[in-house]
């Protein structure tokens, strides 16, 4: 199983944003093991960058969590038909609509996210990382 974390579910990790930190952390976890593969997007990574940036980290601590962040998941290549396609979408939002595309084209069996209703219209399922949480209790 491939998954795809959004920017928010990432940023609610590594700064610990309640009350969101545990889900997040936890749909996280999960993810590490041997049937699944948690993943974020090329693009993730400069959000993430610019994020961190914004909340006071420099520039050597901000490659550190980079770092240790890509042991943990694998990164997507954004490519143009991500973004063309994304474009053309009816998503409203852009940088979820390119997330979107990247996590279709690499077969990506859900996105997890907060932000529910901003996936309403994808072509893969996103879920929240309770739901998440929830469904790997199941299996």
């Amino acid at each position: 199983m491939t998954v795809v974390f959004d920017t928010n579910i990432i940023i609610d990790i590594l700064a610990q944003r309640q009350p969101f930190y545990s889900d997040s952390f936890q749909s996280m976890c999960i993810c590490n093991g041997d049937s699944m593969t948690a993943c974020i997007t090329s693009n993730t990574v400069t959000d993430i960058a610019y994020i961190l940036h914004r909340y006071g980290h420099g520039k050597v601590q901000i490659k550190e969590i980079l770092l240790k962040l890509f042991s943990l998941v694998e990164i997507l290549a954004v490519d143009s038909a991500d973004c063309r396609n994304a474009v053309l979408s009816s998503i409203e939002d852009f940088e979820d609509s390119v997330l979107i595309e990247c996590a279709f084209r690499h077969k990506a069996n859900y996105i997890i996210t907060r932000n529910i209703n901003d996936y309403t219209a994808a072509k893969l399922e996103a879920i929240t990382p309770k739901d998440f949480i929830n469904m790997s209790k199941l299996r």
